[in-house]
């Protein structure tokens, strides 16, 4: 029997993507979930030795990391004790379960492919910048909080000083904000990538009066093919964040693709291709994550503070 060592930072809200996982189990394969908090019991008093209690003499092949945005220091302490035991942690890599999308912002830069145009800007700058931000990207932006969890949480559309004050109201925490050009469109794509291959496009259609494409706001999600084209950019920029699995989010129109952002912890069980996906992530080896690029350049523009609005 091959044992897979699930690691979950959630397990209520990693349950579907459990079960997508269980249910491509091949014959002779088996998962065992750990919860994150109950990981450190399992561990030897040096940090390093791993005892597998609960399965005998049996030893897991591999790690899967699944959960939301967060727990970050737990969960590189637990992938520190696990690589250090000599077991290949896959879904993880240098970006782990982070949401940081100024970190994707500078990525997409790196590698070349298209975007937003994007400021980041510190709190304190933005109520003061805002009418030459939208002199410079639109009478439209999407402000995005730095550092949230994803699945929508703060991100607004700003058409003016009333929603920019909401989404402040609403980020407490958030000491940086991007701000993006508005693209219109109907729909997303969200592409999964796993150990460097493209597996997987759906297209998530938006419902009436919401411009975000998440699940949670009602967004149905078909499969789709992009294209080679698209696919190999995804692919690239998998490898620059060196996550054996991540999915991209883009939008596609008649000129190409414009990158909005990825994900590592993103719901996997509500894709059409679950299953795939699954298949794919049980299917990893040690050595499929790609290496990490180097250190992105800076964004073109950036508000450094209330002075100086935009370099």
């Amino acid at each position: 029997m091959i044992h897979h060592l699930v690691l979950l930072n959630d397990p209520s809200a990693c349950a579907g993507r459990l079960a997508a996982l269980a249910g491509a189990c091949e014959a002779g394969h088996a998962l065992w979930p750990v919860e994150l908090g109950s990981f450190t019991a399992l561990c030897g008093p040096d940090g390093v030795r791993f005892g597998f209690a609960g399965l005998g003499s049996q030893r897991p092949e591999t790690c899967v990391v699944l959960g939301k945005a967060g727990r970050q220091r737990e969960f590189e302490w637990a992938q520190f004790c696990l690589e250090a035991s000599g077991l290949p942690v896959q879904g993880a890599g240098r970006r782990a379960l982070r949401s940081d999308k100024l970190a994707d912002a500078l990525v997409f830069a790196a590698t070349g492919v298209r975007q937003p145009r994007t400021v980041c800007a510190p709190r304190t700058a933005l109520r003061r910048a805002l009418p030459r931000l939208r002199d410079r990207l639109g009478p439209r932006v999407v402000g995005k909080a730095i550092g949230l969890t994803g699945r929508g949480v703060g991100v607004a559309l700003i058409e003016g000083e009333a929603d920019l004050e909401a989404l402040l109201a609403s980020t407490p925490g958030a000491t940086q904000l991007l701000v993006q050009e508005y693209l219109p469109g109907r729909h997303d794509l969200r592409v999964w990538v796993v150990g460097g291959r493209a597996v997987s496009c759906h297209r998530r259609a938006l419902v009436e009066g919401e411009f975000r494409s998440n699940a949670r706001f009602g967004a149905v999600s078909q499969p789709f093919d992009p294209g080679w084209e698209v696919l190999s950019q995804c692919e690239r920029i998998a490898a620059a964040w060196g996550n054996s699995v991540l999915a991209v989010d883009l939008l596609l129109d008649e000129d190409g693709p414009y990158f909005l952002e990825t994900n590592t912890s993103a719901n996997f069980a509500i894709s059409p291709a679950a299953k795939e996906i699954a298949a794919a992530i049980l299917a990893l080896h040690p050595g499929d994550a790609s290496a990490p690029a180097p250190c992105a350049p800076r964004l073109p523009f950036v508000i450094e503070d209330a002075e100086r609005v935009v370099g």
